[in-house]
């Protein structure tokens, strides 16, 4: 999913701003507005631990508060993506520090078929980054937090209030939601039965008979026939 992290110091333009946002995000977006902040340390303390890009729009006027939040921000992730909402075109001519690497500027008042473009493009780059590389899966066993790669999960398996993640090398036990993985998974993962969720690039073979599959460390993972024409249509 891709978070939305909005700042504008002042409360009627942020309340502005959210508004604008939630008109221009997609139906079928995987995105949703995270956190509506006042000031840069409400926006900081905001920030979910999350590997994942994020795009933050935030009011480009406090610029040494700017400068050492858009610092804070990369280095959680150097990927996130970053808008700046300006007062004047000049504004975006300025010279900031290269750790900016601003991807768009929106000049007040804010043009909504501009940001709806905005949004769009960004969203778009962000699929195209998190299907190539996947990122990790975060989860927490007792108070220590893993990271596991997506391209090494073979398969998520549900059994009743707990998820097995199984990679080649282990398996972790941990307290989720099967529907909660597969809504921020990568797209080669696929729900292939109530309780398991594969990932379609370690699949060996497909058994059809005995609706099956054969992953590619020998487990075998079993699909329904609610699942099985979208696991045919995914493997074509």
């Amino acid at each position: 999913m891709l978070y939305i992290y909005l700042q504008e110091y002042d409360a009627y333009s942020l309340n502005q701003l959210a508004m604008l946002c939630r008109d221009c995000i997609g139906r079928d977006w995987d995105a949703k507005i995270q956190s509506e902040n006042e000031t840069s340390d409400e926006l900081l303390n905001s920030i979910q631990a999350d590997e994942r890009p994020a795009l933050f729009v935030m009011e480009d006027t406090k610029h040494d508060v700017l400068d050492k939040t858009v610092g804070a921000i990369r280095s959680i992730n150097a990927f996130h993506y970053i808008v700046l909402r300006i007062n004047f075109a000049e504004d975006a001519v300025r010279v900031r520090p290269a750790h900016y690497r601003a991807c768009g500027f929106l000049l007040a008042p804010i043009d909504k078929d501009y940001l709806q473009a905005l949004l769009a493009s960004i969203y778009s780059d962000f699929l195209s980054v998190r299907n190539q590389y996947g990122g990790h899966f975060s989860f927490k066993i007792h108070d220590v937090v893993y990271q596991v790669p997506y391209n090494t999960v073979i398969y998520f398996e549900s059994n009743i209030k707990k998820i097995l993640l199984r990679t080649a090398a282990q398996e972790y036990e941990f307290y989720e939601s099967l529907n909660d993985i597969i809504s921020n998974a990568p797209d080669y993962f696929l729900r292939v039965h109530r309780s398991f969720c594969v990932n379609l690039r370690k699949i060996d073979s497909l058994n059809v008979a005995d609706k099956t599959i054969t992953m590619q460390d020998g487990s075998i993972v079993p699909f329904s026939r609610t699942f099985k024409q979208k696991l045919l249509d995914a493997l074509t």
